[in-house]
Formats: structure tokens, C-alpha cells, sequence
């Protein structure tokens, strides 16, 4: 009969220990990529809203077409935060 050794016992668990580390960064990262999904479904909803209504303002300014898509995405996330805060 042969003793196995602290490390020859836990190794199954070592690998386990890794794999499951591994499956949490990829969770993460699908978790990351659906919020983004979901963000970037909420702007297009609001795009399609106030273009179909005629209005793509916020207050006193207008979305122009020389802004780059992260200043679109700014004033739309602004846009959509503000429509939830208010009832």
C-alpha cells in the first residue's frame, strides 16, 4: 500500500480550484458584455423614440452630426439616467 503525499491527494482539487477561477473570469466577462448589450439596447430605444418624435435635444443643446458616437453615447446615457430618476 502506497501513501499518497499531501499535494498528491489535493491536486484534483488544485485543478478544480483552476477551473473554476477560469469559468469565473469568462462569467465575468459574458456578465460585462451583456451590460453593455443592455446599454447599448436602452440608447438605441431612445434614439428610435425622439428621432420618430422629431427631437433629439437635451435642454439647450442638439446632438450634431460632427460629435463623435462617445459624446452621442454621453448625452443619451445622460438622457436615459434622467428619464428613470423622474416618474
Amino acid at each position: 500500500m502506497t501513501i499518497k503525499t499531501w499535494q498528491e491527494r489535493c491536486s484534483p482539487l488544485h485543478g478544480l480550484d483552476h477551473q473554476m477561477a477560469h469559468m469565473h473570469s469568462e462569467i465575468k466577462e459574458l456578465r460585462e458584455a451583456l451590460e453593455a448589450a443592455e446599454k447599448d439596447a436602452a440608447r438605441y430605444r431612445w434614439y428610435m423614440q425622439n428621432i420618430l418624435s422629431g427631437s433629439i435635444g437635451f435642454g439647450d443643446g442638439w446632438i450634431g452630426a460632427d460629435e463623435t458616437k462617445e459624446e452621442w453615447d454621453a448625452l443619451a446615457d445622460a438622457a436615459i439616467a434622467a428619464q428613470v430618476a423622474t416618474p
